[in-house]
């Protein structure tokens, strides 16, 4: 089934293609993304890594802390 398959060429792709994941991480990492959400009350930023960097919530929410948390009580 897997005959003429040279399995240290597939390794060394491997190691090629993490080398440029990870490189591309690196790249990203200062590109900053925001996105709103709540009719845009809440905002959340984050940079190229995933990592979240901020989180905006408008001061009209934080009067109603149930309709913040989204508790159904």
């Amino acid at each position: 089934m897997f005959d003429g398959l040279d399995m240290s060429k597939m390794q060394e792709m491997l190691g090629g293609m993490q080398e440029k994941a990870k490189e591309l991480e690196e790249k990203m990492k200062p590109t900053s993304f925001a996105v709103k959400g709540g009719g845009g009350l809440i905002e959340v930023s984050a940079n190229g890594a995933g990592e979240i960097v901020d989180i905006t919530i408008d001061d009209s929410l934080l009067e109603d802390k149930r309709l913040l948390t989204n508790s159904i009580n």
